[in-house]
């Protein structure tokens, strides 16, 4: 089916509407038109062979009087040939009648019977009659009879030619057809059989005898007026059939004629075919010449009027369906134009509107809402099309809003990025100092370690000394000055290592505040991370780490804390003791004599001085394992501070990104109306 309007798919397809409705209503004019003349040529023919009938009907009268005046003349010459001399006298006045009825034939067949009737044919007839009229009186009764019946024939004949041209024997109507075939065809064959029985009759009974073939020519002649009749009776009773309108004009008709005929078809029976004739000639043509006055009256008056009715009221009806079928035509393509411009005028009302709605979408404005007030496919593609401008808008609206939304987390993860980048710069600054202050202090560790190692040689050697105290007493004088000198690089010594614990015990407390500032800037980190969702998770677990290690270093330095107090302590009693020894020594030369029992004091604080160094110099080693785990410490803590740093540098840059993004997604939506 679609290949088949294919082709005016695609022509419509290159139309504008415009050109659409004019192609279709020029095709539908187009078809209109050709069924309004078609109905036109055909009403019109349709009149015109009315109208024609008509001209029949007025062109076939004056014949048909012709023919009668024609038969009643040949009547007239049989009885004057027949001797009776008043007959002659008839016969010469229907003469001077017929000459004026060939006038208004003639007259007739100019005017309304022009065209129905051959010029040559009317001659004929013409010059017929004037041979006749010439020569009867010299003829016999049989003669005349043949050139009257010839005549007769010739104007029938030109009757049913006339009737045939004007198209009265094609009749389009039954009850008119009918009429009109009693009236041009069946009624003056059986008027003409009439009056020849009259005129053969009449003879007949003037002689008082009838041959055998008379009787058996009167018998066929009698038989066939009977067949006639019933032919006449059955058509007449078909037209009243078909029209009861006309039915109460014809009932009269056939009862008269059947009535004045029957007596004669009964003395032609009874008398003649019989060869019995009793009814006198003048008693037998005076009742065939009424039956014949009859039928020629029914026929002008009763037939050819009704047939005359029939046609102009067709005529009156035929016109009436023209006028209103071109009304009508006239009126439905008035309508077809008003309603295919309304139909233009909607429809493309309709895509103006839409066109306009779809332009003010286009410029942004999504509030624009089309208003069809038809009910057709128009209405719903501008409800669809407001459907969508409404879903639209609601989806730049929560653009807007998501946009907007979006930049500002954007804003605000950049500017915490920003914050933790320099946070984390900051905690890796201050991992590399404490770094350093920690490889400065296990330098320092490790001297006072070797210190504390050379001061521990020296108090083994003091026990020694004091242990040999006791055999080299005499000694001890010479050896006083010696003792005073390493006491006093002792008491140097551990004085400065004294000096060395008080720095070491600031420097763990710089470690410790390092500590607590990177757990806190690790705490900060993790709740940056928190806030920064699902692209914060790595960064949380190394903040966690860096905690970690915060809380680890802490806790070193609180236990380097605790061994420098202790360190602290003994230095501070070693520095009491060597200034107790430098007394001594200072008081030696006076107490040389009891030089012994001082030993002795000696040799205890030597082994007292010997234990305290043996746990310096433990403490000093633990003091640089732990330097060195708090300085690996610490260069982790350094190094993921670094990549800390560049992670959240990257995010930064990624958050900053997102804000140029969300901006410009922003910006791009703005153009939009939506309220």
């Amino acid at each position: 089916m679609k290949f088949l309007i294919a082709p005016a798919v695609a022509l419509m397809d290159r139309l504008k509407y415009a050109q659409k409705f004019a192609l279709i209503g020029v095709a539908i004019l187009v078809v209109i038109a050709y069924l309004l003349i078609s109905l036109s040529l055909q009403l019109q023919a349709t009149i015109a062979l009315s109208r024609s009938e008509v001209r029949g009907i007025a062109t076939a009268r004056p014949i048909l009087e012709f023919v009668h005046l024609v038969q009643q003349h040949r009547g007239l010459a049989a009885g004057a040939i027949a001797g009776e001399i008043s007959q002659e006298e008839l016969a010469r006045g229907k003469e001077k009648t017929a000459e004026a009825l060939l006038g208004r034939i003639e007259a007739t067949l100019a005017g309304p019977g022009a065209g129905f009737v051959d010029d040559g044919e009317w001659r004929a007839l013409k010059q017929s009659w004037g041979e006749l009229l010439k020569g009867w009186g010299e003829m016999d009764g049989a003669a005349s009879f043949q050139a009257h019946t010839k005549l007769i024939h010739g104007s029938l004949t030109m009757l049913r030619n006339a009737s045939e041209r004007s198209g009265l024997i094609v009749d389009p109507e039954l009850d008119s057809l009918y009429l009109l075939n009693v009236a041009i065809a069946t009624l003056p064959d059986i008027l003409e059989q009439l009056a020849q029985v009259r005129d053969l009759g009449t003879s007949i009974l003037i002689r008082v005898a009838a041959t055998e073939t008379e009787r058996l020519d009167f018998g066929a002649r009698a038989s066939m007026l009977d067949k006639f009749r019933a032919g006449l009776d059955e058509n007449i009773q078909r037209a009243a059939r078909r029209n009861e309108d006309i039915k109460g004009d014809l009932s009269g008709f056939t009862g008269k004629f059947a009535g004045a005929l029957g007596p004669v078809l009964k003395v032609v029976r009874e008398e003649i075919v019989s060869g019995k004739p009793t009814t006198g000639s003048g008693a037998f043509f005076a009742d065939a010449g009424t039956a014949l006055d009859l039928g020629y009256g029914q026929l002008d008056a009763v037939l050819l009027p009704t047939a005359e009715r029939l046609i102009g009221a067709r005529l009156a009806r035929l016109n009436a369906q023209f006028y209103l079928s071109a009304g009508f035509a006239l009126l439905f393509a008035a309508l077809l134009a008003i309603f295919g411009a309304a139909c233009y005028v909607s429809i493309v009302g309709g895509v103006k509107n839409l066109t306009t709605g779809a332009d003010r979408l286009a410029a942004g404005d999504l509030t624009a809402r089309i208003a069809i007030g038809s009910r057709d496919e128009l209405r719903a593609v501008a409800d669809r099309f407001n459907s969508m401008a409404q879903s639209f808008a609601e989806l730049i609206r929560s653009i807007q809003q998501s946009s907007g939304e979006v930049s500002s987390s954007s804003s605000g993860l950049a500017q915490s990025a920003d914050r933790i980048a320099q946070a984390s710069e900051e905690q890796s600054q201050a991992a590399s100092a404490m770094a350093a202050a920690v490889e400065q202090m296990s330098v320092s560790v490790d001297q006072i370690s070797r210190r504390a190692h050379d001061a521990l040689e020296i108090s083994q050697h003091s026990g020694n000394l004091s242990a040999e105290g006791n055999a080299v007493v005499a000694d001890t004088v010479r050896e006083i000055n010696g003792i005073a000198t390493s006491v006093a690089n002792a008491a140097h010594i551990i004085e400065r290592l004294g000096k060395q614990s008080a720095q070491i015990s600031s420097i763990v407390g710089v470690i410790k505040e390092i500590a607590d500032q990177t757990n806190l800037l690790a705490l900060n980190a993790a709740i940056e991370a928190a806030r920064a969702g699902e692209s914060g998770r790595g960064f949380a677990v190394v903040a966690d780490e860096v905690r970690k290690l915060a809380e680890r270093t802490g806790q070193s330095t609180e236990q380097i804390g605790g061994m420098v107090a202790a360190i602290q302590r003994d230095t501070g009693e070693a520095v009491s003791a060597m200034q107790a020894g430098v007394a001594s020594v200072d008081g030696g030369v006076r107490l040389a004599n009891r030089a012994g029992e001082s030993i002795l004091g000696i040799k205890d604080g030597a082994a007292q001085v010997v234990h305290s160094m043996n746990e310096i110099s433990l403490s000093m080693k633990e003091q640089g394992l732990a330097s060195t785990e708090i300085a690996r410490s610490i260069e982790q803590i350094a190094q993921m501070a670094e990549s800390n740093r560049g992670a959240v540098a990257s995010t930064a840059r990624t958050a900053q990104q997102m804000e140029q993004l969300a901006a410009s997604l922003h910006a791009s939506v703005q153009r939009f109306r939506v309220a």
